[in-house]
Parts: C-alpha cells; structure tokens; sequence
C-alpha cells in the first residue's frame, strides 16, 4: 500500500473517531397524556418533615481549561493502556438497540435499552444472553417504559416512566412485586434499603410543592420526602436532563446541574460536597442564556457560535482520575483529569492508534476503578471495513485486528469496549 493510500485509510479512522455531539434527551414529563394526574395522592402521607441537604463547605479541585481550537489532535494511546471488548451475543431475545445504561454485577452484565427494544438484557461477563429483567408490556411485572434501573444484592429494581412504578426482580429476572410511586423522576439510586435518592428535573410534581422546585430529594422505602437538594425554580430555566449527569459511585453519588460549572457529591452523610469546579476562563456560559426566555439565544450561542464552553454533563469519576466533556460551537472535547498529576489531557479529534479498530465513544461507566467502559454500534466498526479489501486491511491494522473486523456484521449486538488508562 502507497503511504497516500494508508493516509486515506487512516484519515476516514480519523474522522469516525473524532467528533461527536453531545445530545440532549428532551423530557416527555410535560405531556399531560402520559402523566397520572394523582388524585388520590394524599401529600401529607409523602411530605411535612423533609429537610435541606447538608451543605459541605469544602473547596472543589478547580480544573482550568485553557485550550479552545477547532482541532485538538490526541491519540488514544496518550492516555489509555489497553482497549478491549465484548461482543453480545445476537439470538433474538437478545436484541438490543442503543444503549442507555449499564450495570457490572456479579460477574454479569446488565444492559438497558430505554427506548428501542425497551428491554433490560443480562449477559455473562464475556457477553453471552441469560436473560431478561421484566418485559415490555402492560400485565403484571411488565413495563411500558424501562427509564432507569438499579442492582442490588438481593434484587433488580426497575423504573416505570410511564405507569409511574418500581418494579422489583430477582436476579435471573423473576417478577417479585411493584410498588406505585407517589411522583415522577428520571433517574434514581439506593444507598440502603430504606434510603432512596432521585432525579427529577422540571418535572410536573405540583402536588406535592416541597419538592416541585428541587432536582434531588431522598425518601425511605416508602417513599416518605426526608430530604431534598439543588434548587431550580420550575419554569423558569430551559427543560433538558442529561443522562451522564448523575452517577453512582460506591458510597456517593456524583451530581452535575446542567450547565453548572461545578460537580457535587451526596454522601451516606447526607452533606453536598463540592468535588470538582471547571474553569473556562473568558468562555464560561452566562447563566442568562438558561433562561427559559432566551432559549433561542442560548441554541444560537451554543450551536453556532464559538463565544462559549457548554458544560452540559457528561461526567464520570475515577479513582485516579476524572473524565468530563464539553462542547463549543457544538463540537465535543473530551477531557481527563488526573488527581495524581494535575495533568488535563484533552482532545476534540480521537485518534485509535491503540488496534484502529473502535472508537472512544459512548462512555457510560466504569469498572475496576480506572477502566473506562462505553460501546460502539457494530455498523460504525463494519462500515470502513466495507470500504476496503481485506489484504488492504491487513496490510495496515495487522491481521490480529483485522479477524476481528471480520467477526463483526452490521446488525450485530452492540459491542462493548474498555478503556483502561494509564499514568500520564
């Protein structure tokens, strides 16, 4: 092959590696169709004796983002050791589409597809079916919208959006019981049997006004208000929620408001605690432009414009480091932080010098404290394979990467990667 040829090659890798968008789910909550209008709620059984959250006054380590340019080149391998993945297995009662949540418990693999198949899928450790948490339906232990879940020792919980219940498995998926829910979430996390954490942003909780102005709040097992963080006046800021934004790790839950420059923890403690503030210098977003009366301005400055860093969400902590993303003029930079060095490694053009194969994407976790795990769509990893021969592509990647190419079809299971990283 021609170095002309290879730079070809390697340029479409580049651009399939590069850039991505950070995407918004716009919440449905308003449609009054889809919402009960509970009635027969009685607030005083749900709420009278909640308090605020602990406020820490610790200072937050301040990341300072000094690099701001249409192209920031950065090879993987400037920040990651080894990348590696797990093809899910295809059979029909497999299937899945995108990706919107993933739990590693028990050496098996829980796998949340929202809105696609509307499924919770659980395969082993290297990826082979085992079964199915719940179903897709309106019967008994079935699930019109599978939001959000969360494993525990003793069983699966899973958020129904649309009938506004838990639902609660064993783990090989065995139906145990529902409990109806006295308001509307997106996001939720356990720190004990009695102690339920959510996220709710913008939501239409008017019935029960402690809460209807605050994006966190805690409960016991039956959901009795004890206590609520994070105030948003309703109405007032644009309606948006971002999956990435709200995290569990270990005995903390990482918090980020939308567009705030700061990351917070909730502990068993309950105290808010500062963790990380990013700095954007002269590009920090005025909080005018959330407003819900500028909103045109704020998609005009943040999709068009270069004037602002939108510091969305998209966070996800470590134990040595700390990943985030933001974007300017739309395009995503992707961010770590290490907390042994101080460095920031940062780029908007991802280069997989690693195996060629995958790209940096979808991060959605992590696993054995410095491993990153996210996941490609098996057609982005065939699609520059159709594009080439096969001696081509051995001739460049090596024929260890390109067997792999060849394993994979277009309408494969989504495939699993992990990143670890590496001191830098």
């Amino acid at each position: 092959m021609t170095s002309v040829m290879r730079l070809n090659f390697r340029s479409i890798l580049y651009l399939l590696t590069s850039i991505s968008f950070t995407c918004f789910s716009c919440t449905n909550f308003g449609n009054k169709s889809k919402i009960p209008e509970f009635r027969d709620i009685n607030p005083q059984e749900y709420e009278g004796k909640e308090s605020l959250f602990f406020e820490s006054d610790r200072q937050p380590v301040t990341i300072k983002i000094d690099q701001f340019k249409d192209m920031l080149l950065l090879n993987l391998s400037s920040f990651l050791d080894t990348i590696w993945h797990v093809k899910l297995s295809n059979e029909d009662a497999a299937t899945i589409g995108t990706i919107n949540k993933i739990i590693f418990h028990d050496d098996c693999i829980y796998v949340l597809d929202r809105y696609k198949t509307k499924s919770l899928k659980k395969f082993s450790a290297g990826g082979n079916y085992l079964s199915s948490v719940g179903k897709y339906g309106g019967g008994p232990g079935e699930y019109a919208e599978p939001t959000d879940f969360v494993v525990t020792n003793d069983e699966v919980i899973v958020y129904d959006q649309f009938n506004v219940r838990l639902n609660y498995y064993s783990h090989q998926g065995e139906f145990f019981r529902s409990k109806r829910l006295p308001f509307l979430f997106f996001q939720f996390r356990l720190f004990s049997p009695d102690r339920y954490v959510f996220f709710s942003l913008d939501n239409d909780n008017d019935h029960l006004e402690s809460i209807v102005n605050y994006s966190v709040f805690e409960t016991d097992s039956n959901f009795v208000i004890r206590k609520k963080g994070f105030f948003r006046e309703k109405d007032k800021y644009n309606s948006i929620f971002i999956d990435a934004n709200y995290i569990a790790d270990g005995n903390k839950i990482y918090y980020h408001p939308p567009y705030n420059d700061t990351v917070f923890s909730i502990g068993s403690d309950n105290r808010i605690t500062p963790e990380y503030a990013i700095d954007f210098g002269n590009k920090k977003l005025p909080e005018h432009y959330l407003l819900s009366k500028n909103r045109k301005a704020f998609y005009k400055v943040s999709e068009e414009e270069d004037k602002y860093a939108v510091f969305s969400g998209d966070v996800l902590p470590l134990s040595d480091y700390f990943y985030f993303g933001f974007t300017l003029k739309r395009l995503r930079n992707s961010c770590i932080y290490s907390k042994k060095s101080g460095k920031l490694i940062i780029g908007n053009v991802l280069f997989n010098d690693i195996n060629y194969i995958f790209t940096f994407s979808n991060i959605l976790t992590s696993i054995d404290g410095n491993t990153l795990v996210g996941y490609n769509q098996s057609y982005d990893v065939v699609e520059p394979r159709q594009r080439y021969s096969r001696e081509r592509f051995v001739k460049d990647i090596g024929e260890r990467y390109t067997a792999i190419t060849d394993s994979i079809k277009p309408d494969d299971n989504p495939i699993l990667l992990f990143y670890k990283l590496k001191d830098f």
